[in-house]
This record gives structure tokens, C-alpha cells and sequence, in this order.
């Protein structure tokens, strides 16, 4: 499903295109063939242009909804298919492999200081090659994200992005795709209906073993627009 609608947006104009230049064509049958039914004077001449009335007709309405359809999948349904697509992984599965939570790091105590918590850290994101490079850690979010990566990875045969909550094991594939990046977007992810907190984002790639390699994992918050 999320391959169809991705075509369907990727080619929106040209189907909105063909389908009009379609409908052009059979709106012209549809009027010829009204003038030859006012015009027939035997019963055959009129039996024939309402058979060819009624399939211009048809084609016609097929082209109207084609291009209502397209309008409404595009519009309505590309925007929120993550979320409503979204399948809980569990760690155990083959591709999601376990995250391993680095210890904070502290400051060297110093008598009468007391010692200052260092910010989270990704984790497994390779710079060029398996990283987010929009997204930095803590960062908080709210609305749709755009996000922008890199998948350069030996071997590659696909990615998908995926989040959890802080602190558990489960996680939610957001999306996929099959061609490899190089800062460039990967996808989309809307949560503007998820409850605030904390959460990590993670990009896992697949390789043509069909083996799940160690993921780039990054914390975020999620906060009220």
C-alpha cells in the first residue's frame, strides 16, 4: 500500500493529465453521440448512438472517479499512512535488533562542584554513512518531521526508520525504503498524535543478506505545538 501511494504522488500531475486528456476525448463522443440520437430517424440509428452514448458515458465517469480517487489518497490518506500503517516490532523479530543504553557521562568532580550530566548521545550512527543528519539528540519535536539522512552502507538492500519510547523495547516501523541516501530525505514521520515524552528514533538498515545491521538510534521529545 505504501508503494502505490508513493507512486501515486510521485506521478499526481501526470495521472491528474491523462485522465483529463481521456475525459476531453469522451466528453466530445458523448455530445457526437447525443446529436446522432436527436438526428436518428430510424430505430437501429437510435439504438446504436445510445449504445455508444452510454459507453462514452461510462469511460467518462471512470476518468472522473480516477482523478477523484487520486485527489483524495494524495491529499487525505499519503499524509497520515505511517501512523495508521504503524506495526509494533518486537526486538526478538529478524530485523530489530536490541539497543544497548550507554551509561551518562559525568563530568570530572571537583571539590564543591557538583558534577554535570553530558547530553544523550546517539548511538551506532556512523557519520557518513548511517546517520540522521537533521535530527540532533534531545531535540524536541512537535509537528510532521522531515527527516534527512544518510544510508550509505556496504552491502545495502533497504532501511526503514522506526521509534520508541525511552526506556522500552518496543518499536514502531514509521516507513521503509530501497535506495540508498547520502544527506538526503528518507521519509516523513507525523506525530501530532503522539503524548508528549521522551522517545527514541532509530534508522536500521537491512542488507542484501537480509541480515538487520546495528541501527542509528537518536533520543528526541515529543512536545505539544
Amino acid at each position: 500500500m505504501s508503494e502505490t501511494l508513493a507512486f501515486l504522488t510521485k506521478y499526481e500531475v501526470w495521472i491528474y493529465f491523462i485522465s483529463a486528456g481521456i475525459g476531453l476525448i469522451y466528453i466530445r463522443k458523448v455530445i457526437l453521440a447525443i446529436e446522432e440520437r436527436r438526428s436518428a430517424v430510424f430505430g437501429l440509428e437510435r439504438e446504436n448512438a445510445n449504445r455508444q452514448l452510454t459507453s462514452a458515458a461510462s469511460i467518462l465517469g471512470i476518468m472522473i472517479l480516477l482523478a477523484a480517487g487520486e485527489f483524495a489518497l494524495v491529499t487525505f490518506v499519503a499524509p497520515f499512512l505511517p501512523q495508521t500503517k504503524a506495526l509494533a516490532t518486537p526486538t526478538i523479530d529478524l530485523l530489530a535488533t536490541p539497543t544497548i543504553t550507554l551509561p551518562v557521562a559525568m563530568s570530572t568532580p571537583v571539590a564543591g562542584v557538583t558534577p554535570t550530566p553530558m547530553p544523550a548521545k546517539s548511538n551506532g550512527c556512523i557519520p557518513g554513512q548511517l546517520e540522521f543528519t537533521n535530527v540532533e539528540p534531545g531535540q524536541e519535536f512537535s509537528k510532521t518531521i522531515k527527516l534527512m539522512g544518510t544510508t550509505n552502507v556496504p552491502g545495502f538492500g533497504f532501511y526503514k526508520y522506526e521509534y520508541g519510547q525511552s526506556g522500552q523495547n518496543n518499536w514502531v516501523t514509521i516507513a521503509a525504503g530501497n535506495e540508498i541516501k547520502i544527506n538526503a530525505e528518507i521519509g516523513t514521520w507525523n506525530i501530532s498524535s503522539l503524548p508528549q515524552g521522551d522517545y527514541e528514533l532509530r534508522l536500521v538498515v537491512i542488507n542484501q543478506q537480509n541480515e538487520s545491521l546495528p541501527p542509528c538510534v537518536v533520543p528526541i521529545r515529543v512536545v505539544s505545538g
